[in-house]
Order: structure tokens, then C-alpha cells, then sequence
């Protein structure tokens, strides 16, 4: 670290001028760019080369410091977690409803006197019984009545 600092101080202007140059046409190394951030702490890095490279870099910290802790956020959030359960719950009680929804059946089923029956041949007999017990009107009786009706209304009026 010592060392570093000893480079840092032998360099002249010009040629931390041609590094910033370098930096910015992306050809230095992770260790130039530390000793040259290293180097744009000190009160030696004065003009609007440094300022210029002070502000980048500045900029480039500032934006990976938000993006880690937007990052960080995101992946260690306790609500993630009750997301996640809720969307697994969702999509097992929508299999569930979809499995009973499928599984349904059509069951012919009487009850006769209280007694539930699923026989098909006996609840389609006593379909029969039931039907023919009832009075069906033809279908000229059902107009004849209803002009009756309405021919009595209109002479009551």
C-alpha cells in the first residue's frame, strides 16, 4: 500500500493526465483505475482533466452502490417470501379445483317415498310414472283458453 502511494507520488501530471486518457478510452486495468481514483483523492489531481474523471467516477460509485443495494433489496425482501408461498398456493388450489371440476360426474339419482335411488332403470321409470300423472293441456286448448281470458277482461272493462 506503502508502494503504491510512493508510484503514485513519482507520476508526473502528464503522465496521470495520459492515464485518465486511458481510463476513459477504456484501456486500464482494475489496479490502474484503484490508483488512480487513489490519486484523484489527493490534492495534487487540480484541473478539468481530474475534475472530469473525478465526476465519472464518482457517477460510476454512486450508480453500482444504488444497484447493490436495489439488488440486495430485492433478493432479501420477507415479503418475496410471502409472494412466492402465495403463487405456489394459487397454483396448487387452482390444480385442485380443476382435478374436482374434471372429476365430476353426471349421477341419475330418484328419491322415491325418502329413499335415494341411482339405479338408471329405476329413476327413468319413475320419470315415466311421474310424466304421465301430469295433465297435458293440448296445444289448442292453451290458445282457446288464453283468448277466453283475455275476451273476459275486456268485456269487464
Amino acid at each position: 500500500m506503502k508502494n503504491e502511494k510512493n508510484i503514485q507520488h513519482i507520476r508526473s501530471i502528464q503522465e496521470w493526465e495520459e492515464q485518465v486518457e486511458r481510463y476513459f478510452d477504456a484501456l486500464t486495468t482494475d489496479a490502474e483505475e484503484r490508483e488512480l481514483r487513489d490519486f484523484l483523492l489527493t490534492p495534487e489531481a487540480v484541473g478539468p482533466v481530474f475534475d472530469e474523471a473525478r465526476a465519472t467516477m464518482g457517477f460510476l460509485k454512486v450508480g453500482q452502490t444504488l444497484c447493490r443495494k436495489e439488488q440486495a433489496s430485492r433478493f432479501r425482501s420477507p415479503l418475496r417470501y410471502v409472494k412466492v408461498a402465495a403463487v405456489c398456493g394459487g397454483i396448487v388450489l387452482g390444480a385442485a379445483l380443476w382435478h374436482a371440476w374434471g372429476s365430476t360426474k353426471n349421477i341419475c339419482e330418484a328419491y322415491i317415498y325418502g329413499t335415494r335411488h341411482t339405479e338408471v332403470a329405476v329413476v327413468m321409470t319413475q320419470l315415466q310414472h311421474s310424466l304421465d300423472r301430469v295433465n297435458h293441456a293440448r296445444e289448442e286448448d292453451i290458445v282457446e283458453t288464453q283468448l277466453k281470458e283475455l275476451f273476459q277482461l275486456m268485456e269487464e272493462e
